[in-house]
């Protein structure tokens, strides 16, 4: 059992390539698969998600993966989970689709600022790089996320 790995090498060698180099594929292919099943870990781990998207009867909860507690999930106008930055109602844009909204933009429905059961959406800034643009900021009356200030 101590020499497992040059019984190995030896059984893969051939009269075509020496023991060096089927090490080298050896050791090459075990880097390899070490590599390739850690790094879709560590993208999956900063990437925003949304799995389930909010609304009004179960909130709106924090997009995983994000350190910005002003990022949220919301319902997209297909039904999927999207990440968005919480904003005042007033000065939304209204939506029927993604086209409507411009670029840096996702368009939500069940959301506070159309009373959480319209089919229409409104644009909300989507979630980018470290979040700082999810800054809600001053100002008064209803958020989307259902939140009076």
């Amino acid at each position: 059992m101590a020499h497992w790995f040059e019984d190995l090498t030896k059984q893969m060698a051939d009269e075509k390539i020496g023991r060096r180099t089927a090490i080298r594929r050896v050791a090459g292919t075990v880097t390899g698969v070490t590599l390739a099943s850690a790094i879709p870990g560590a993208v999956l781990a900063k990437k925003k998600a949304c799995p389930i998207g909010g609304n009004c009867t179960i909130g709106f909860k924090n997009c995983q993966g994000t350190p910005n507690s002003n990022c949220f999930c919301w319902t997209g106008i297909n039904g999927k989970g999207k990440c968005a930055c919480n904003t005042f109602c007033n000065g939304l844009n209204p939506c029927a689709s993604e086209f409507n909204c411009a670029k840096g933009y996702t368009c939500v429905t069940l959301n506070g600022c159309t009373g959480c059961g319209s089919t229409s959406g409104i644009c909300l800034p989507k979630c980018k790089g470290k979040n700082k643009n999810c800054q809600l900021g001053s100002g008064h009356g209803p958020t989307a996320a259902h939140r009076l200030s």
